[in-house]
């Protein structure tokens, strides 16, 4: 379990956290693609919209599913753009460990 957390610190903070606008794959349904690979672990983060937008991560292990999370988001408070707070969330989400992997 311990090996899976690192990667999935390592994985979180080398896709989204780390890309600049535009840096991960379009796929021909709409959604967004970003992906890692390591050793016999693969993560996998596919997201659609901007706001609201909604996701899901899997990490498989050799190839089989082995752990996954859905998410969505939108940003309500028309004071700050979205943009903005998606800049933050980037920030925030550089900073997961493995004490706090999700």
């Amino acid at each position: 379990m311990n090996n899976f957390k690192k990667f999935l610190v390592r994985a979180k903070k080398s896709t989204y956290a780390s890309i600049g606008e535009g840096g991960e794959e379009r796929l021909i349904n709409g959604a967004k693609e970003l992906t890692f690979k390591e050793q016999n672990f693969f993560y996998q983060d596919r997201y659609y919209g901007f706001n609201p937008f909604v996701g899901q991560e899997i990490v498989f292990y050799n190839k089989k599913p082995f752990w996954a999370m859905n998410y969505s988001g939108k940003c309500s408070n028309g004071d700050i753009p979205a943009k903005e707070v998606y800049i933050f969330l980037k920030k925030v989400l550089r900073k997961v460990n493995i004490e706090f992997p999700f």
